[in-house]
């Protein structure tokens, strides 16, 4: 810029602005892997669960897709098959060893000369 004149748009150095999308090319990979990773879907829903839904998302502070994502995930739980009890197998003490395990290898090498 010359001295004494002033300074116009055209002429100032152009800052950068996050905002605009073509300043932001990590973006485009976040939105690859987000879509990778969910899937959309149309719901057809009655009038009066879309509102209340609706409600129950306003009071929680989520978005609607929170919240029906979340009820999905209970009803699916609801009538998930039950997990088996766990069997309890007896267990006995049956003394000292009769033979010291530390000395297996040795064992087995001495009977292997005879």
């Amino acid at each position: 810029m010359q001295r004494g004149r002033r300074a116009t748009a055209d002429s100032l150095p152009q800052r950068h602005d996050a905002t605009q999308p073509q300043n932001r090319p990590w973006t485009r990979d976040v939105n690859i892997a987000m879509l990778l990773h969910m899937k959309r879907t149309t719901l057809l829903l009655d009038a009066s669960l879309h509102g209340e839904l609706k409600r129950r998302a306003a009071d929680e502070g989520r978005t609607l897709t929170e919240v029906v994502e979340r009820a999905l995930r209970a009803g699916l739980d609801a009538h998930a098959p039950a997990r088996r009890p766990r069997v309890h197998l007896p267990s006995y003490d049956l003394g000292p060893f009769l033979a010291d395990p530390a000395l297996r290898e040795v064992r087995a090498r001495t009977d292997g000369e005879r």
